[in-house]
C-alpha cells in the first residue's frame, strides 16, 4: 500500500431514485452493518448483505418541512469483484413500537410522550399523534437478529427484535436530554433554542456493537450544549457511552462514558484550524480500541449554507479508551454540568484523542474511481459532504487479521428530482447517488 494503511479499491452506486418495496424513494445510508452471517471473502474480492437504515425521510428543516416517513431498514445485496462493487437492493422492513404502530419522521415539536418508562418525543395530534418520532441514525446488529437504532431527536437508543418490534429503550444519562427553558423538548426544527442537552440535529450518530457482542458502543455526534462554552475551537469535546449488553435482556445505564476530543479543520485546506468536525459513525474493535468517521459537510449535496466550500476534512480516525478518565456516574451526567467550561477541559478527565487512519478525502485514491475533492469538479464526480456510516470488515484471511475491508456509506439526503414519500411525490432538486466507498485496510499491528 506504499506507505498507506489503505487503498480505496472500489465505489458502489444505487441509483438516486431508487424505490424501496414500500414505494419510497430509497434514502440515504445513514446506518450501514453486516448482516449476521452473510461474509464471505475469497483473494481479492468479498460479498455478502449491508442492512442500511435511512434517517427521516426528506426533509427541508430550514423551510419547516418534514415526512411522515417510517422508520425502516433495508438488506443491501453487495459483491467486490476486482475494482467493482455491485450493490443489489433486497428488501426493506418497518420498525414498530411497543404499541404496534409505524414509526415516523416528522418533527415532534415541544411535544412528549412516553413508551416503555421512558420519554419520547410524539406529536399529541394530527396524523402522527402517539406515534414516536425517529430520526434514525446508527445501526448495530446482535448475532441473533436483535437491532439498535440511535434516534438524533431523543438521544434514545431502540432496542428492537429481529422482526422489527420495539422491546426496550436506552435512556441516555440526564445530561443528554435537550430542554427548552425548563421543559423537556426534542424538536430539531429551526428556531429550537435548547440550554442542555444534546444540540437539535446533534444527537446520536454512531452507533456499535464490539464483534463478541457484548459491548454496545454510543457516540454523540458533536458537544452537548452545555459543553459549548468557550470560542468555537475549544467546542471539541463530545462523549462517549459503553453498555454492557446481556445475552439475554437489554442495557440500561452505561458501565462507562467519556469525553472524547474532535479533530479541527479550517474553512480551507491549509488554513488555521477554526473549528472541531462532526462524528458520524464508529466502529468499536474490542480491547476498547474502536474507529470513527469524522468529517466537516461540504462537498456535493451539501446545504447552500455550505455551498461553494472547499472539502477540508473526511477521515476515519482511531480512538482508545486506554488512558482516558470515566466519568460514568459523575456529577457529568447530571443536568448541565459542563466538562469544559468557559472551552478550558477540567483537569481532573482525560479525553479519548483520535489519531488519523483513512484519508477519505485523499485525492490520489478518489481518482481511482472516478472521484475527486477539489471543488471545480462536475457534480456527480465531486466527493459527497455527508458521509454518515461505516462497517469494518472480519479479517478477510484468518493468517492475516489484520487485512479488512471497510466500508463508508453516505447520506443523500433523499435527494433525486423523481421522489416518493408516504407523503406524496417530491421533487429534491437534484440526484444525488447512494454510494458505498470500499477500502482495502491494515490495521495497525
Amino acid at each position: 500500500m506504499a506507505n498507506k494503511a489503505y487503498r480505496l479499491a472500489a465505489l458502489g452506486r444505487l441509483a438516486a431514485d431508487t424505490r424501496d418495496g414500500m414505494g419510497d424513494t430509497f434514502g440515504s445510508l445513514s446506518g450501514l452493518a453486516l448482516e449476521a452471517g452473510s461474509w464471505r471473502a475469497a483473494g481479492e474480492g468479498c460479498a455478502g448483505v449491508f442492512v442500511t437504515l435511512p434517517d427521516r425521510g426528506f426533509n427541508v428543516p430550514e423551510d419547516g418541512r418534514f415526512s411522515d416517513y417510517p422508520t425502516r431498514v433495508h438488506r443491501v445485496a453487495f459483491e467486490l469483484r476486482g475494482a467493482t462493487l455491485s450493490l443489489s437492493y433486497l428488501g426493506t422492513r418497518f420498525m414498530r413500537d411497543a404499541n404496534g404502530a409505524l414509526m415516523t419522521g416528522l418533527d415532534p415539536g415541544p411535544n412528549v410522550g412516553e413508551q416503555l418508562d421512558v420519554l419520547v418525543p410524539s406529536p399529541r395530534k394530527g396524523r402522527a399523534a402517539g406515534r414516536i418520532c425517529v430520526d434514525s441514525e446508527g445501526i448495530a446488529i446482535a448475532k441473533d437478529g436483535r437491532l439498535f437504532i440511535s434516534d438524533e431527536f431523543s438521544a434514545n437508543v431502540y432496542c428492537f427484535s429481529p422482526e422489527g418490534d420495539l422491546q426496550h429503550i436506552i435512556a441516555p444519562p440526564e445530561a443528554f436530554v435537550p430542554y427548552v427553558g425548563g421543559d423537556v423538548n426534542f424538536s430539531s426544527a429551526d428556531g429550537t433554542k435548547v440550554k442542555r442537552g444534546r444540540a437539535p440535529n446533534d444527537g446520536l450518530e454512531g452507533l456499535s456493537l464490539t464483534p463478541d457482542g457484548r459491548e454496545l458502543y454510543v457516540l454523540l455526534q458533536a458537544p452537548l450544549m452545555q459543553d459549548r462554552r468557550g470560542p468555537a475551537e475549544t467546542q471539541r469535546y463530545t462523549r462517549l457511552l459503553v453498555y454492557d449488553v446481556p445475552a439475554r435482556g437489554w442495557p440500561s445505564s452505561p458501565k462507562a462514558h467519556y469525553v472524547v476530543e474532535l479533530p479541527l479543520c479550517g474553512g480551507r485546506p491549509g488554513a488555521e484550524d477554526v473549528a472541531a468536525v462532526e462524528v458520524n459513525a464508529i466502529s468499536a474493535q474490542g480491547g476498547g480500541w474502536f474507529v470513527v468517521l469524522g468529517r466537516e459537510s461540504f462537498g456535493f449535496g451539501a446545504k447552500e449554507r455550505n455551498a461553494g466550500k472547499p472539502i477540508v476534512f473526511k477521515q476515519v480516525l482511531m480512538g482508545s479508551l486506554e488512558g482516558a478518565s470515566d466519568i460514568a456516574g459523575s456529577k457529568y451526567e447530571r443536568r448541565a454540568k459542563p466538562v469544559a467550561p468557559d472551552g478550558e477541559l477540567e483537569a481532573e478527565i482525560a479525553p479519548v484523542r483520535l489519531t488519523p487512519f483513512v484519508d477519505i478525502a485523499d485525492e490520489e485514491e478518489l481518482n481511482r474511481v472516478g472521484l475527486s475533492a477539489k471543488r471545480a469538479t462536475r457534480e456527480r464526480a465531486l466527493l459527497s459532504a455527508k458521509w454518515e456510516s461505516m462497517v469494518l470488515s472480519p479479517p478477510l484471511d484468518a493468517k492475516k487479521p489484520r487485512e479488512r475491508f471497510l466500508f463508508v456509506g453516505n447520506d443523500n439526503d433523499f435527494r433525486t428530482r423523481n421522489g416518493f414519500m408516504p407523503d406524496g411525490r417530491y421533487d429534491g432538486g437534484f440526484e444525488h447517488d447512494n454510494m458505498v466507498l470500499a477500502f482495502r485496510v491494515t490495521l495497525p499491528g
